[in-house]
């Protein structure tokens, strides 16, 4: 059992039902905003990555530190947020193959979400965000011993590598944190409900096309 569940009571098959009901709520409360297609609303995803990391050959998580003994990574959260220390040198001597392993594994997924139905992939970036700020610059400087321009450049290079091999009738988008959009839950769902007005004006009222 995850140790984090033990914090709060809760057996996995407890978690479940829970997700299940929240999840349903969230899915009603989607439709009744006029959305065409529906999420679970990440209510089964404990943390942003570190769920997608656990699942690749290699990877162990340590506390909060998903850290890899042999293979693979998400592309700049694989060595970004906690530097060279995380990934394994008797397999990576060099961080150039851990590299290729890590696009090879994101070229692979998004290939088998393509072949299941998928046309379009949201990654999840924050990184490119945080170099964006002088504190968190500097701190990545000392993190990985590195100019963090030329960070900048190799995560946007893992990027495109990541993405590159995508069907061309596949859309990419990616998104970033939350912090500061501070809003109610019902501040929330207007959102959703001024995006869909504005996408109806934009589009037309059909917007199953």
């Amino acid at each position: 059992m995850d140790p984090s569940y033990a914090d709060f009571d809760l057996i996995p098959s407890a978690l479940r039902s829970l997700e299940d009901e929240h999840i349903t709520s969230v899915i009603h409360n989607q439709l009744a905003s006029g959305l065409r297609s529906v999420t679970d609303g990440e209510f089964r995803r404990r943390w942003f990555h570190i769920d997608f990391l656990k699942q690749l050959h290699g990877v162990e998580q340590r506390g909060s530190v998903a850290s890899t003994n042999v293979n693979d990574y998400k592309p700049d959260d694989g060595s970004f947020p906690w530097g060279r220390e995380a990934i394994s040198e008797e397999a990576y001597p060099t961080l150039e193959g851990f590299f290729d392993d890590l696009v090879r594994v994101y070229q692979e997924e998004i290939a088998g979400l393509y072949e299941a139905g998928c046309r379009f992939v949201q990654l999840d970036d924050t990184n490119l965000a945080y170099l964006c700020d002088e504190k968190m610059r500097a701190e990545a400087a000392e993190r990985h011993g590195e100019d963090p321009l030329a960070l900048t450049r190799q995560y946007a290079d893992l990027i495109n590598r990541a993405v590159g091999k995508r069907p061309r009738d596949m859309v990419c988008g990616f998104s970033s944190t939350v912090e500061g959009n501070e809003l109610t839950e019902e501040q929330q769902w207007a959102k959703v409900r001024l995006e869909v007005e504005i996408a109806k004006e934009v589009w037309g009222e059909d917007l199953s096309v």
